[in-house]
């Protein structure tokens, strides 16, 4: 029996850095894939990369993930699982990304990212590599991201940690995949499905997150909502989701915002339990005004869906014109459940 068709896309991160001659640090080195590096993995499966201008994450734009996403979409049919190598920074924002860019896959799609690059010593690199290689293979039709020790839900996860082994947590979802001497897939996972691929990569990047903190100025979300330039804006409120009220801009800007068709979408900050569940009216009235619950989505996620959902709006949502309709539209699309990254029972309407 032949081993599982792997497709690997290689875009940089830390994994493919290294110190070159008369440099005080890591830059991304082109050429050779790193994979060729490993070895083992032609015990586990027909590996075939493909290699794009390496980059740091950090400098990772919505244009490279339509690059990955086309190149997954090319190859829906030919292969049994992808991974896609990039770093850690932009790592949770590329899997949110591709939840929505190419959908209806029915196959995983892992993102490996490293602390250590490839080319030094005591690399987590090869270790995460191999097991990336073989959680592509397996029974997960989802996004995932790579741990030392787990396989998150890829829009479920946050970075947490910049010098461990486990780089990204999970908060709300259990892992939906443990690595030890085995890779043991979780029975919550989103299984592999025969899938019609769907592409979509037309995203609507003017979004402007806006965090909140307590005592700042609130010059930047008026600024948000009067620029042409901002179609979408995410706020980051207080616990799970609240806004001030007795700072009026607030609340006028939210239904200054409605009125002109530009959603506002409302995250809370905290990484454990149910957000978008205020029993305040300080959660309850901007809701109410017209702004547009995130329910328990990172502001990772909140802010790549809403690019998406802008996007689709473009593409087959209402009228321009119809401020209304625009808002219900993208209403309707950020509470509606893709890929398991939302609990839907906590979207306030």
């Amino acid at each position: 029996m032949q081993k599982p068709r792997i497709l690997a896309i290689e875009k940089g991160g830390s994994l493919v850095q290294k110190k070159l001659k008369g440099k005080d640090y890591l830059e991304p080195v082109n050429g050779r894939s790193v994979f060729a590096r490993i070895r083992g993995v032609s015990s586990i499966a027909r590996l075939e990369v493909e290699t794009f201008r390496a980059i740091d994450s950090t400098d990772m734009q919505t244009s490279d993930r339509i690059k990955i996403a086309r190149a997954i979409y090319k190859h829906a049919n030919d292969f049994d699982g992808f991974v896609v190598a990039q770093g850690t920074d932009s790592a949770v924002e590329t899997a949110c990304a591709l939840t929505f860019m190419i959908q209806k896959l029915g196959k995983p799609v892992v993102i490996l990212s490293a602390q250590k690059s490839i080319f030094e010593y005591r690399t987590d690199a090869t270790n995460k590599a191999l097991a990336a290689i073989e959680v592509a293979t397996q029974d997960f039709g989802e996004v995932v991201i790579m741990n030392g020790t787990e396989v998150l839900r890829g829009p479920r996860a946050v970075k947490l940690d910049d010098y461990g082994d486990d780089v990204f947590r999970s908060f709300r979802v259990p892992p939906v995949g443990k690595i030890g001497v085995t890779i043991e897939p979780q029975g919550h996972r989103i299984r592999r499905f025969e899938g019609d691929p769907l592409l979509f990569t037309d995203f609507d990047t003017n979004v402007q997150p806006i965090y909140l903190v307590s005592g700042a100025t609130t010059s930047a979300f008026s600024w948000a909502v009067d620029n042409k330039e901002i179609h979408g804006i995410v706020i980051v409120g207080f616990g799970p989701g609240n806004i001030p009220q007795m700072i009026p801009l607030y609340y006028d800007g939210i239904k200054r915002a409605r009125d002109m068709g530009k959603p506002v979408v409302i995250v809370g900050q905290a990484l454990k339990g149910a957000n978008a569940r205020s029993t305040y009216e300080v959660g309850y009235k901007p809701i109410k005004l017209g702004a547009i619950s995130g329910a328990d989505m990172t502001i990772q996620l909140a802010v790549q869906k809403l690019m998406y959902a802008l996007g689709l709006a473009k593409k087959s949502g209402p009228h321009e014109q119809n401020t209304t309709d625009i808002i219900q539209f993208v209403r309707r699309i950020m509470n509606t459940n893709y890929a398991q990254e939302l609990n839907t029972d906590l979207c306030l309407k």
